[in-house]
């Protein structure tokens, strides 16, 4: 199927939506998918793929999900069409996919090492060639993620030593913010400029100027490897390599986008080996280099300049982006809800003085503030599905037979907006991740980097990041949406919601069905209430003389129903100027015929519906 509409899901950061600042003063001083083609084979019921074994409920034959936002919908709908662990075919290679919490942690935990090892399809064979943290297996990922940890470790993750650094980014983006004086802007350049340059800062001992030549093909190759991934060539590339091998397309951009930035890690290699500074590292290049010399003489080593260049390459994928479109994400939403905004603020204010950096042990002290950061970070999760996996024997999980080879996909999405997990978990609720004393609760359901042995080894550096970051902001501006913009409207991704709930992704849509999709009939009666063709209704005329509430109506009187003042009758709706489709919900959620409701007229000669 081919599909034109534009789809506004919440799994990308608005770039595009600009946000209005205003500078706040010391308290001392003051007191899509855009046609995405969308393709399936067949659909299936459970089978075997093994003789005498029960294996995963096989869902669909397919080589497109199009964009994330699809899968997003199509995800949910296969969870409740076949149960948590279903499977499908990619391409040529079979998939399982975990999805809900409970489900994911078990597999995870019970398996840590079977479902430790990265697929070797196209793109991530192309793209990784084995090597790094990200793309390796075996002995060389448990070597190579070693010294990536113990280097960050080293060079002061979650010290003093790093935080200054990012604190020092987050004044020079304060600085860029306030040069825009309140006016609207598009905050997305800034941020991702000052998030890379701490991945710089740490892998190279230095960061670079925003409007540095190299430094922005490097943003550019970042961001169109990001855009890449997940989208329709992503998935060609996946099923037919050899064939997208002469074809032309994105996929030759992207890399090319690979080889801009490992190539750009290669010329900082070779500058620090000029250095002889090594016995006092200063960054990740130094570490590896002198980890390089230092197993020279093993024959098992995988310590090399090749694997260091993907290493650098690992860092700037997973460090620059999460990071950027969490912080983007929480702009957008804090501007939306100003009143959790200025708790934010508030607490930030009582806490820490303006004269004291904000430290990432404050947020000890700020449990508030650490509650609407996580939320933010559970309700507009980046990762929609954790990185694939590939177990590395056959493994059997609740009956259910998983032959060697098969790649695994943790659904993170589920896990974030898991029903049995979250009271409201698809709306921003700080109270979240608070007792009712309002005290911070770590929640185990809280993976929005993953879990297992492949979680994420910039997660700690990320988590401080979007701490240090937001807070200073915060301190100093306050975020609002441009003038005319009262709030984001999210009523179109919730009546697609449900109708793909309901009826997923095949079937026809007909006029009995709305008693099942409750929340879109009430949104299209409250767009026929709110927006009425017909101020009036059809003149009348009096066929003899009336009499109505001490009022004498001679016949022949012409008579005018104002149909609008029916449907904006304060007396019966609740907020009568808004659009607001709560007007025909109960409390349950429940469709609700309203006798108000008269947007074709009431009586004998009422148009007919």
């Amino acid at each position: 199927y081919k599909t034109g509409r534009k789809k506004k899901h919440w799994t990308k950061a608005p770039s595009d939506i600009p946000v209005s600042i205003k500078e706040r003063k010391k308290k001392q001083q003051e007191n899509d998918g855009d046609g995405d083609i969308f393709v399936f084979f067949a659909a299936y019921s459970a089978d075997s793929l093994l003789p005498k074994t029960t294996l995963v409920p096989k869902t669909f034959s397919s080589w497109s999900f199009g964009s994330p936002s699809h899968w997003v919908s199509l995800g949910s709908w296969l969870a409740k069409q076949y149960g948590n662990i279903y499977s499908l075919w990619f391409g040529p290679h079979l998939t399982v996919v975990l999805s809900g919490f409970k489900t994911v942690k078990e597999a995870m935990t019970s398996f840590p090492e079977d479902f430790s090892d990265r697929p070797e399809y196209a793109f991530l064979s192309t793209s990784g060639k084995g090597r790094g943290i990200f793309f390796s297996n075996g002995h060389t990922w448990k070597q190579q993620r070693h010294i990536g940890i113990t280097a960050l470790r080293k060079l002061g993750l979650g010290k003093k030593s790093i935080e200054h650094q990012i604190e020092d980014g987050a004044h020079t983006l304060m600085e860029i913010f306030r040069q825009t004086t309140g006016q609207p802007f598009d905050p997305s350049l800034p941020v991702i400029n000052a998030v890379s340059n701490i991945v710089c800062a740490l892998s190279f001992g230095h960061q670079f100027a925003p409007d540095d030549e190299n430094f922005q093909k490097l943003i550019k190759a970042l961001e169109i490897i990001v855009k890449f991934t997940g989208g329709l060539f992503h998935v060609l590339l996946v099923v037919f390599p050899r064939l997208m091998s002469y074809l032309p397309g994105p996929h030759k951009e992207v890399l090319a986008s690979i080889e801009v930035i490992t190539s750009f890690a290669r010329q900082e290699i070779e500058k620090h080996k000029e250095s002889s500074a090594l016995h006092e590292p200063q960054d990740f290049i130094d570490y590896y280099l002198l980890q390089i010399d230092k197993s020279r003489n093993d024959t098992k080593s995988t310590y090399r300049e090749e694997n260091l260049a993907l290493c650098i390459y690992d860092f700037f994928i997973a460090g620059t982006e999460t990071t950027m479109l969490t912080l983007m994400w929480a702009l957008l939403l804090l501007s939306n809800h100003p009143n959790i905004q200025e708790k934010v603020q508030k607490e930030i204010e009582d806490v820490c003085e303006f004269s004291q950096s904000i430290s990432y042990q404050d947020r000890k002290k700020l449990p508030y503030t650490n509650a609407v950061i996580h939320e933010i970070q559970r309700v507009r999760y980046i990762l929609v599905a954790g990185p694939p996996r590939q177990n590395t024997k056959d493994v059997k999980i609740r009956d259910y037979h998983i032959p060697k080879g098969t790649i695994i996909v943790p659904d993170l999405r589920s896990i974030l907006l898991d029903p049995e997990q979250w009271e409201t978990p698809e709306e921003f609720n700080p109270n979240h991740f608070l007792d009712k004393d309002g005290k911070f609760i770590e929640r185990e359901e809280f993976l929005p980097f993953g879990i297992g042995q492949r979680i994420c080894v910039g997660e700690l550096l990320a988590t401080i990041e979007i701490f240090i970051f937001l807070t200073n902001l915060l301190r100093a501006f306050s975020f609002q949406l441009p003038a005319g913009v009262k709030k984001l409207n999210e009523v179109p991704v919730k009546v697609q919601k449900e109708i793909e709930d309901v009826f997923g992704f095949s079937g026809r849509i007909s006029y009995q069905d709305r008693k099942k999709l409750p929340y879109t009939n009430a949104v299209i009666h409250e767009m026929q209430r709110l927006k009425s063709v017909l101020l009036v209704g059809l003149p009348r005329q009096s066929t003899k003389d009336v009499k109505m509430r001490g009022y004498h109506i001679p016949k022949r009187t012409i008579i005018m129903p104002d149909l609008r003042s029916v449907l904006l009758d304060p007396e019966q709706w609740e907020t009568p100027e808004e659009f607001n489709p709560n007007h025909l919900l109960d409390k349950d959620g429940k469709f609700v015929e309203r006798e108000e409701f008269l947007s074709f007229g009431i009586g004998t000669s009422m148009i007919a519906k």
